[in-house]
């Protein structure tokens, strides 16, 4: 481990502008079962910006099926439902810390967005499976559960040698080469920089174990759903760089939620439509 380039790291992930206080706004607005849908409306109405963007989004081909063009947040609400503008501002607060990321794990540009997405899309599919309630709190760690692989993008290109060096001392998962290289893996670094943030703590918790889940015990339902949705698209192909699938395996990890065989087959099925419709967010964002 070299321990400047850990410094780096850490000093790195420091600097790393903090996520729109608008989008936290709205998570956290959204999260009480107290608000009101008036009240996401009105914070999001706050900024022009995001505005235009929902906008674009409720007139695109993703969400417009020939009807009249949408001109208000208000009227955009009616098109998308609530569920789906949360989605969009989280989404849209995201996507400037992953444009120039990847290429250190072995992905073409854009590939790691387009992985998060799919996997945002795919966690809401497999939640409806399993019956798990937080549809909006697994969408956002999702979204955010590479993060960390954006501020260590730039420490692991070029550590092709070592990262076969690691592998042959016996670290077959790749977490553990990231600390074996890096002095720390790309979800705990996640976990810290959402620390930061003053992300809600279960999201922060969710992405800093999606490779571990078991570690958070009795509250680990948010986290297994993190990272079932993100194998599911990794098993597609969505994401696969140069870490692979070299993930510890969780024997249970679909049995405790009574994921049979040909269960796996269609939410493998939808992780695909769920590339698909990440394609055509990304060319309405």
């Amino acid at each position: 481990m070299n321990l400047d380039a850990l410094n780096a790291i850490l000093v790195k992930a420091d600097k790393l502008r903090p996520i729109q206080a608008l989008a936290l706004q709205v998570l956290k607005t959204a999260g009480d079962v107290d608000a009101s849908i008036t009240e996401i409306v009105n914070i999001v109405k706050l900024d022009d910006v995001l505005t235009l963007k929902i906008l674009k989004y409720s007139n695109s081909a993703l969400y417009n099926r020939g009807n009249s063009e949408i001109k208000s947040v208000d009227e955009a609400l009616k098109r998308l439902g609530l569920n789906a503008l949360i989605k969009i501002v989280l989404a849209s607060a995201s996507s400037s810390y992953f444009d120039n990321a990847g290429e250190g794990y072995g992905l073409s540009r854009g590939e790691l967005w387009r992985h998060s997405v799919a996997s945002a899309g795919v966690s809401q599919r497999l939640a409806e499976f399993t019956g798990f309630p937080e549809k909006e709190a697994l969408f956002t760690s999702c979204i955010l559960h590479d993060i960390g692989k954006t501020v260590l993008d730039v420490f692991i290109a070029g550590k092709r040698d070592e990262i076969k060096l690691s592998f042959s001392k016996g670290n077959t998962v790749f977490t553990k080469v990231e600390v074996d290289i890096l002095g720390l893996d790309h979800a705990a670094l996640g976990g810290k920089i959402l620390d930061k943030w003053a992300v809600p703590s279960q999201i922060a918790d969710a992405v800093r174990w999606h490779h571990d889940p078991e570690k958070l015990g009795a509250s680990s339902d948010l986290a297994w759903h993190v990272h079932i949705s993100d194998l599911l698209c990794l098993m597609v192909g969505v994401g696969l760089g140069v870490d692979g699938l070299s993930y510890e395996g969780k024997t249970d990890r679909f049995a405790k939620y009574g994921i049979k065989e040909g269960d796996l087959q269609r939410l493998l099925i939808i992780a695909v439509e769920e590339l698909e419709r990440a394609n055509q967010w990304l060319e309405g964002a």
